[in-house]
C-alpha cells in the first residue's frame, strides 16, 4: 500500500486504498495522535474491541489488524474443537472422516514446527496404561513459546 489510510474523524471511518480498491472500515475511533485506532465488532452482548495498526515501511505502508488475548484464544480452541470433533475429506469421489486420536498444540516463537510428524505409543500391561514416546524433546526446545 502506498499511500496512507486516511482517518475520517467526523465520521469514524478508516479509509484504505489499495490500487484501485477502496475499503471504508466504520465505528473507527483514533487514539490520541497515534496511527493506532479501535474499532468496535458486533452488537450486544457478542460485542469485541479490535485494534488496526498502521505503520509506515519505506515508501508503503502496513496496516495491522489485531484482536483481544482473550478473542485470539477463543479462536484458537474453536478450531482445535473443530478438528477434534473431525475434520471431513475428500478423495478420489470417496468421502472420509477425520478424527484425531489426539492433538499437540503450543505456542512457538518461530513459524516452524517443533513436535516430530509421528509419536510412539507403548502399551505398559503391567501398569495398565500407555507410554507416549517423542514428545518429551520437543518440550526442551528453545523455540517454544510461553502461554500469556
Amino acid at each position: 500500500m502506498t499511500e496512507e489510510p486516511k482517518y475520517i474523524d467526523n465520521e469514524k471511518k478508516l479509509k484504505i486504498e489499495v490500487g484501485n480498491n477502496v475499503k471504508q472500515i466504520k465505528n473507527v475511533k483514533q487514539n490520541e495522535n497515534t496511527k493506532q485506532f479501535q474499532i468496535k465488532i458486533g452488537e450486544g452482548q457478542n460485542k469485541k474491541e479490535a485494534f488496526i495498526k498502521i505503520e509506515k515501511v519505506g515508501n508503503k505502508f502496513k496496516v495491522i489488524f489485531e484482536v483481544s488475548q482473550e478473542e485470539k484464544k477463543k479462536r484458537i480452541k474453536d478450531i482445535l474443537t473443530a478438528i477434534k470433533d473431525g475434520l471431513y475429506a475428500q478423495s478420489s469421489g470417496e468421502a472420509n472422516k477425520i478424527v484425531p486420536l489426539f492433538i499437540i498444540s503450543a505456542p512457538v516463537k518461530v513459524p516452524s514446527p517443533i513436535f516430530h510428524s509421528y509419536i510412539d505409543i507403548i502399551e505398559d500391561k503391567d501398569a495398565k496404561s500407555y507410554k507416549v514416546k517423542g514428545i518429551s524433546d520437543c518440550l526442551k526446545n528453545s523455540w517454544l513459546g510461553k502461554m500469556k
